[in-house]
């Protein structure tokens, strides 16, 4: 991404920075006695250009060594360059994983609009996912550009899911309607 390219060339001492589904950090420690390399799950710009790294871990990884090794190491190269960066493990480990896919959708750099109106459309209040990536999946498209729309939308709070339960084809999506009847895709 353009924001993940620009944070790369801001970067020193051997570490960088590539957008991805998050953030990859990649580098070594002086004098090379190893390299470390960390995948975020998720790098956050609020409206002041403020950023933040998150990573989301299930309570019982945040114990092991390779984990932490990681972490600390995150934590050292956002400091470096007046990032924030925390980790989210306060959620059931289902909970976690549901949000680490949700977070897959989170760019609308190539949101394509019209699929995501189509796709609010054809919820009708509440439906299950299946049924919305049907009613949106003409012949003409693929179901694999629809389902990252679904994502998006989930991510931004247009559509809700029960976060406690895996999400699947079966989960029920309901619609959460903005008062102006607009939508901030």
């Amino acid at each position: 991404t353009v924001l993940a390219t620009a944070l790369a060339s801001v970067l020193t001492r051997g570490a960088a920075v590539r957008g991805g589904r998050g953030s990859k950090f990649f580098g070594e420690q002086p004098g090379g006695r190893f390299s470390i390399t960390g995948v975020s799950d998720a790098m956050l710009r609020s409206n002041l250009g403020r950023i933040r790294i998150v990573d989301v871990k299930p309570k019982s990884r945040l114990e092991d060594p390779e984990t932490v090794a990681v972490f600390d190491w995150t934590v050292e190269v956002c400091a470096q360059h007046g990032w924030d960066y925390e980790v989210w493990s306060w959620a059931s480990e289902t909970m976690l994983r549901n949000i680490k896919m949700l977070a897959c959708g989170r760019l609308s750099t190539h949101l394509d609009r019209q699929l995501a109106m189509r796709a609010i459309d054809s919820c009708n209040g509440s439906a299950p996912l299946v049924d919305i990536v049907r009613a949106v999946c003409p012949s003409e498209t693929d179901e694999m550009a629809v389902r990252p729309v679904i994502l998006h939308l989930l991510w931004r709070g247009i559509l809700a899911a029960h976060m406690e339960t895996p999400i699947t084809d079966r989960t029920l999506l309901i619609l959460r309607m903005e008062e102006s009847g607009e939508f901030n895709l």
